[in-house]
């Protein structure tokens, strides 16, 4: 996108959002295709609209940052997703170093997620008596 600022920072959060809700419908009724290129889709909108609201921050940072450890935590291969990005994106060594670190954080709080949900569906309700 060449001008995200014409679209502003809802519109580019919706697109993220909307893309992912329609990929989630997409697999649900026998959608072949895989993740990667919606994740990546959903993740440059994010990083867009992070870019308008901090416009310090480089922009490629950001999408990079942002889509590495996403595609390490879809595809639960953290080099691939790091390699993937650093591809796209032509990065120099120290956006690598950056997207690393990007995506060991990602990994691990993607892992508190995931335990927090296990230990959240394996409690048990007492039962109750009339």
């Amino acid at each position: 996108m060449a001008n995200p600022a014409r679209y502003g920072v809802a519109t580019l959060l919706l697109l993220a959002v909307a893309k992912l809700l329609l990929l989630g419908l997409a697999f649900k009724s026998g959608y072949l295709g895989g993740p990667t290129f919606p994740i990546l889709f959903s993740c440059t909108m994010l990083g867009l609209a992070l870019g308008l609201l901090y416009p310090t921050v480089p922009i490629s940072l950001l999408v990079l940052c942002i889509e590495s450890p996403a595609l390490a935590l879809a595809l639960n291969a953290p080099l691939t997703g790091i390699l993937l990005v650093a591809v796209i994106g032509t990065s120099d060594p120290d956006t690598i170093a950056l997207m690393v670190l990007s995506t060991v954080v990602g990994l691990l709080v993607g892992a508190g997620v995931k335990q927090a949900i296990v230990r959240r569906a394996t409690r048990t309700v007492p039962a109750t008596r009339p």
